[in-house]
């Protein structure tokens, strides 16, 4: 695991599977998820000159909380971790709540980015078109990472 600590004195942290001189994928995890989620492709990437990037979303694991961040202060973090690790040139990979920082990549890096990939994206959490799209049976945790990321994660992980 590595983090970068932003001007704000916030942390962001990422871990790096694969190949690390292998072509940069950017993986953004879901609701509720971490840059953990992508963990299983390591070998594969590894075996396949493939570098996956995956950081965590603030308030997720030892990313410090920002209840104002947005897509594109977070692609703004992102943009200051990718010029630390000299990386220039990136694919973007979207799984869930994720997909829609995958991309806000091709839209705001498009010089950088070579390919954009989503899995099972969805909407912004906070709309109610959303809320009323889930299984009620995923209720709760949903209404819980909308309010409290930080306690969503610790139920997910129970």
């Amino acid at each position: 695991m590595a983090e970068i600590t932003l001007p704000e004195n916030r942390q962001i942290h990422w871990q790096e599977y694969g190949d690390p001189s292998g072509s940069t994928i950017v993986y953004f995890h879901g609701f509720p998820g971490s840059g953990h989620d992508v963990s299983l492709a390591d070998d594969y990437a590894s075996g396949n000159g493939l570098r996956i990037i995956s950081p965590d979303m603030p308030g997720i694991y030892h990313s410090t909380e920002d209840s104002s961040y947005t897509i594109s202060s977070f692609l703004d973090n992102l943009s200051l971790i990718l010029d630390r690790l000299k990386i220039q040139t990136f694919s973007t990979l979207g799984h869930s709540g994720g997909a829609a920082f995958a991309l806000a990549c091709g839209a705001t890096f498009p010089e950088r980015v070579n390919k954009i990939a989503t899995v099972g994206g969805i909407a912004p959490f906070d709309t109610e078109v959303m809320r009323q799209s889930l299984n009620p049976a995923l209720l709760p945790l949903y209404d819980l990472t909308v309010s409290d990321r930080t306690l969503a994660m610790q139920q997910y992980q129970q």
